[in-house]
């Protein structure tokens, strides 16, 4: 499960500076809109940031959010902006409560390349070095956690760019402990959440369960590649996991591979070749199976193994994988 450290900088609301950035803004944070229903993702907020975005009068107003919400983002309403950013405020866990921080200070602080970080008022740069010594403390508590650590922010030159910190610090703990000692590390940094699905492995997510986010993610990153869009919506039936561990092809990873390769070319309707009707008989003229204005489908995993699906009005629902002899669904 990836880890995303947010920078309270992504919520600070530049009114003064006109409409433009207030759009701007909003956008920067509907880029992370997701995160809301993410079972993926752990996110982390700083125990500082209500107090930090209060200092510099921060939180957005009304009246130019509803403004540009109506004129730029009609399929929204002002309180889902709102509503994004206190789940951010109040439900997101804090770093310092989950690294058992009660106070940290540090000096001596460096980055390499120092030109990755944005550029913005000092109460800021100062929170995001902060941050970014979160992240490697973060890093070394869960040092058995091979998941990614991120540390989301805005502004930056390079897009989930890699950058070196150290700095001396001193923390004292929830415990009243105080330790000082040089922290050096390095610290993954991004504006976008595409840049987290890039560094998943679909298959990996879906031999540990996660077939749902498997699917997304397999299916966002050849669409990037491809260089196209889908409006297409998609599910999985009820025994569409079943089938695959009844057939023991859990553990087959190049039957796992090939069966996402078939579920996102169905959704985006690619390699129709592979596609046939599943009909009601065995006859090449008997109808083809319907469940109201569901039809059914069978598409070509391998040679051995197939994909049945409904084609909804909405898009494709995956019923189940089965052998070649197999004509249910």
């Amino acid at each position: 499960m990836s880890k995303v450290v947010f920078d309270t900088f992504i919520l600070n609301c530049p009114v003064i500076c006109g409409h433009d950035f207030v759009n701007e803004y909003i956008q920067a944070l509907l880029d992370w809109k997701e995160l809301q229903d993410s079972t993926w993702i752990t996110v982390f907020l700083s125990s500082e940031s209500m107090q930090i975005l209060s200092d510099v009068s921060g939180y957005p107003p009304w009246d130019p959010v509803a403004k540009t919400v109506k004129t730029h983002h009609p399929e929204l309403q002002p309180e889902d902006i709102y509503r994004l950013i206190n789940w951010l405020l109040n439900r997101v866990p804090y770093l310092e409560d989950f690294l058992e921080i009660e106070d940290l200070d540090f000096d001596k602080f460096e980055c390499k390349p120092d030109n990755s970080l944005p550029n913005r008022d000092a109460i800021f740069a100062n929170h995001l070095n902060k941050l970014m010594i979160f992240s490697c403390l973060l890093r070394e508590k869960l040092q058995n956690d091979s998941a990614e650590i991120y540390v989301a922010t805005k502004g930056i030159k390079n897009e989930n760019c890699v950058v070196s910190i150290s700095a001396e610090i001193a923390q004292q703990t929830t415990h009243s402990n105080v330790y000082s000692r040089t922290l050096a590390g390095q610290v993954r940094l991004t504006q976008k959440l595409i840049s987290i699905f890039d560094g998943l492995d679909s298959l990996e997510l879906w031999r540990a369960g996660q077939c749902s986010l498997a699917l997304n993610v397999a299916v966002t990153q050849i669409m990037r590649e491809a260089n196209i869009e889908s409006q297409r919506e998609w599910r999985f039936g009820d025994a569409f996991e079943a089938s695959i561990e009844d057939l023991g092809l859990c553990s087959n990873k190049t039957v796992l591979k090939t069966t996402i390769r078939a579920c996102v070319e169905t959704i985006l309707k690619m390699n129709l070749h592979a596609t046939h009707h599943l009909r009601d008989g065995a006859g090449p003229n008997d109808p083809q199976c319907r469940k109201g204005a569901n039809k059914a489908w069978r598409r070509d995993i391998d040679h051995e193994y197939h994909l049945h699906y409904w084609e909804t009005p909405y898009g494709p629902e995956f019923a189940k994988v089965v052998v070649h002899a197999d004509t249910s669904i």
